[in-house]
């Protein structure tokens, strides 16, 4: 969620930023157990995300739009009424599921995904 994709970045984080402290209760697991785990608890891991994704949806604290600040100008939505019918976040859910897969891909290639690459702009609902 915050863009580390690197197991030995994930480390250092797990060392200094009080979140991932939090997350690990306090353990500093160097990167090849991170590695390890991931692996084990990829399909798991997985279904957890999406199922927090759509409770977050539902709940009406998240409408997946990325969101850029770099001066960039483009046409946006910004009303405070839209609302998202169901067939539309079945849409949006269905872009998701096809959307982790090349995330994953992405990451055991070693490659660094930043909001302007096609996965992020796959998930966005103007």
């Amino acid at each position: 969620m915050t863009g580390v994709r690197s197991c030995r970045k994930l480390v250092t984080d797990c060392r200094d930023q009080i979140p991932y402290l939090w997350l690990t209760g306090w353990q500093h697991p160097d990167h090849n157990t991170q590695g390890r785990f991931y692996r084990k608890h990829r399909s798991d891991m997985r279904k957890l995300f999406e199922r927090t994704v759509r409770t977050a949806v539902t709940m009406g604290l998240l409408d997946l739009a990325v969101q850029a600040v770099d001066g960039t100008k483009m046409v946006a939505n910004a009303s405070k009424d839209r609302v998202y019918d169901a067939e539309e976040l079945r849409v949006l859910l269905g872009r998701l599921d096809k959307t982790i897969p090349e995330l994953e891909a992405q990451n055991e290639a070693g490659l660094r995904v930043t909001p302007n690459s096609s996965a992020f702009s796959q998930v966005a609902i103007h």
